[in-house]
Formats: C-alpha cells, structure tokens, sequence
C-alpha cells in the first residue's frame, strides 16, 4: 500500500541513517530538476517537482536521483559538472511559484512572467524572467523585518563559501560577464582594498546575491521535506572539479594547479577510450594535491559536509558504492559479465546507461 501523498510541503525529516540502503535492493529514477515541466523556462523547486516526488511514490520508487544543482553559465554550456560554484545553488532552480506562496510576488506577477514550454530548456528566458521576479521579490523582502533575522543567521552560517561566492557573482556584473582571469589585476589578484571597494559601494547588490542563495536553501530543504515525507530519498551528485571561471578557482588559487598570473599549468581530461578516440580536454583546472594535504583537505571536506546537508544518500564509512551499466552485459561474455544482474554483489548503483551510451530503446 502506497503511502497518501501529502498536499502541501512539510518541514519534517527523516535520519538519512536510518536508510535501508543496505537492507534490500530499491529502485529511482534519474531526472535532473531542469527537466521538469515548467511554465517559467525551466524547471524548478516546486509544484512540478512535488508531482514526480508523488509520482515516484505511487509506483514504488524510492529514490530520486538528481545532477549537481550548482549554479551553471552560458561560458560552460550550462553544465552543471563545470559549475561556476562547488557550493552554491543555481537560482535558475528557484521556484517562481513558491516565492508566490512566500509572499514575495503575486499572482499577477506570475502570469505576467509565463512563457511557453516547446519542451526543452530556454536558459536565456529563465534568467531573465527569474531577474525580474527576483527583483521584486528581493524589494519585498527587504521590507519585511521579521524574515531579516534567519537570513542574517543563514549568511552568518554559510560564509565560509558565502562571502567570496556573492563577491564574484557582483564583480562578474560589474566586469560584463567576464571571467575572473580578465579582470583588472587589484579584482583578479582580490587585493584588500578592491574587494573592500566592491563590499562598501555595493553592499545591496551583494546582499541579494547571498538572498537568493538563501532563497534557494529555504525551497530545497522544503522539497526534500516532502519528499521524504512519501519515503522518496534524495540521491544527488558532486562533480570532481569546478570550472575555470568559477568562485572556488578565483578565492582559492593555491589549490589549482595555476601559475604565478592565475593561468591553469594542469586541465582536467581523459586520454583516448572506447567513447573518443582522441581523448577529451574539459578545459578545467587539476588540483594541487599536496597544497590540499597540507590544509588538512579543508576546501573538499567543506563540499563533502555540503552534501551531507542537501542528500539523503552519502557514501558515509568508505564503503564507497560500485556502478554497474546493464548495457555493458550484453556481448560475447554476457553470462560471465561483472554488469549482467546475476552477478551483482551488494553496494553497486545500477543504471541501464551512462550519457555516453545511446538509450535503451535506441
């Protein structure tokens, strides 16, 4: 029997130990938030996104595997696995509609920003229909004290990653969209007093940046909420390196492998395989491993404890989870083959292809 689906977002949680991951085998699904239906250009953290958290309940799913939610741009092709921030969410994400719900636009303004779904995303669209709700919803918010005492504790919280993010975000803006590497040498290099410049004569703009990060974190946790409300558990996803022009690379350069002008000296890539022939350069830089030793790993320990936070599955003890691809069983050696399911052994993620591979229909 399949538990009723809540009507509304819950703020209850369940212990993410208390999984029965290793208990007995379960079945998810794979879709990203983006490829939800929207009416806003993308899609988002709300009413769509509670759906298919129904959806996956009623037929008996019970995990929701997600990709990176780290805020993307047009310079990387929108991935979310060459994020500008190890750290951050992607306000594209925000719901226009639960901000409605919020307070923080109306209904007029909602009908007002809709634009029409031709099945895929309109990155360009979203942003800018997002940038005018947010404006108005960031003015409200300004004029309503009682909401400033959890942001404050939230920024408060979250500076560790929070500070430099929305500095870079506002010096972006400021320098037309360029990457941090063409700034002039005082912002590229963050001398003090740049930076000192940028947080006194734009601390508004700043402070809306680090609202919508807050925005962000206040909607997610409510999904997640919900989903685990109907016993759907949060599988999400951490790409090993961050893009080039990105807050991580720019506030911690010592880590990358850059030279002494913050050029990358190390790209991250893969030599020739069975997919490409010539191998892939992803154009994002490598780590310096012994500078990380050195600083007891603080900067991957901070984005692991991150993802503690956002998911209900971790890799918790080192008992790091194998990958099976069910496509990978069918040749010569099928009933021999490590991906043929009657060799599967516990604490394998299964998935019928990679993005590599064409579809199982196809």
């Amino acid at each position: 029997m399949t538990k009723e689906p809540k009507k509304h977002r819950s703020s209850s949680k369940l212990n993410a130990k208390k999984l029965p991951v290793k208990q007995r085998r379960g079945a998810g699904i794979l879709l990203h938030i983006t490829s939800l239906p929207s009416l806003f250009g993308i899609g988002d953290l709300g009413p769509e996104a509670e759906k298919f958290a129904e959806f996956l309940n009623q037929s008996g799913q019970r995990y929701w595997q997600i990709l990176p939610l780290n805020p993307t741009g047009e310079e990387q092709a929108y991935s979310p696995y060459s994020a500008v921030s190890g750290m951050a969410g992607n306000p594209l994400l925000i719901s226009p509609e639960v901000m409605a719900k919020d307070g923080l636009v109306n209904t007029h303004d909602l009908k007002k920003f809709q634009v029409a779904n031709h099945g895929k995303v309109d990155y360009k669209v979203a942003a800018l229909v997002r940038e005018a709700l947010f404006e108005k919803g960031f003015r409200t918010f300004l004029s309503n004290g009682p909401a400033h005492a959890p942001f404050r504790e939230f920024c408060k919280r979250e500076a560790y990653w929070l500070d430099d993010y929305a500095l870079y975000v506002v010096l972006k803006d400021h320098h037309d969209n360029k990457p941090w590497y063409e700034w002039p040498t005082p912002y590229k290099q963050r001398q003090e007093k740049a930076l000192g410049d940028i947080n006194r004569f734009h601390m508004e703009h700043i402070n809306k940046v680090k609202w919508l990060q807050y925005t962000f974190d206040k909607q997610w946790k409510e999904l997640k909420a919900f989903c685990n409300n109907l016993n759907v558990f949060m599988f999400g996803d951490l790409p090993f390196y961050v893009s080039y022009d990105s807050a991580d690379v720019w506030s911690h350069p010592e880590i990358f492998r850059l030279d002494n002008a913050r050029n990358m000296t190390g790209i991250a890539g893969v030599p020739p395989d069975y997919f490409n022939a010539k191998g892939q350069l992803w154009g994002m830089p490598v780590f310096r491993w012994d500078v990380l030793k050195k600083k007891g790993y603080d900067w991957w320990v901070d984005r692991v404890r991150k993802n503690f936070e956002l998911f209900d599955l971790v890799r918790d003890e080192f008992e790091f989870s194998g990958m099976k691809v069910l496509q990978f069983a069918f040749g010569a050696n099928m009933t021999t083959s490590d991906y043929i399911p009657h060799n599967y052994t516990p604490n394998f993620v299964v998935y019928t292809g990679t993005h590599d591979n064409n579809t199982t229909v196809g």
